[in-house]
């Protein structure tokens, strides 16, 4: 999957809100579930939500997955 220089801003606000929040992260069963919906979208594509292209897994690292960043949130309001 190709990422957009949009979908690249949504990926760098979205680690700015993280990290001036504190950096707190979800539990690995919040991510878990999550990631469910996820997967059960349309628009999850190859890991990645493809409307805000940000990366979508059950990673320990908050940087590289979005559904680990406690200040995020879907697109799509799904969760």
């Amino acid at each position: 999957m190709k990422i957009t220089w949009r979908q690249f801003g949504h990926y760098a606000r979205a680690v700015k809100r993280h990290i001036e929040q504190g950096g707190k992260k979800r539990s690995d069963s919040e991510v878990e579930e999550l990631l469910a919906i996820c997967t059960n979208c349309d628009k999850y594509n190859e890991g990645r939500c493809s409307v805000c292209g940000c990366r979508c897994n059950n990673g320990k690292l908050a940087l590289f997955n979005k559904l680990r960043m406690e200040t995020e949130h879907c697109p799509l309001n799904r969760w």
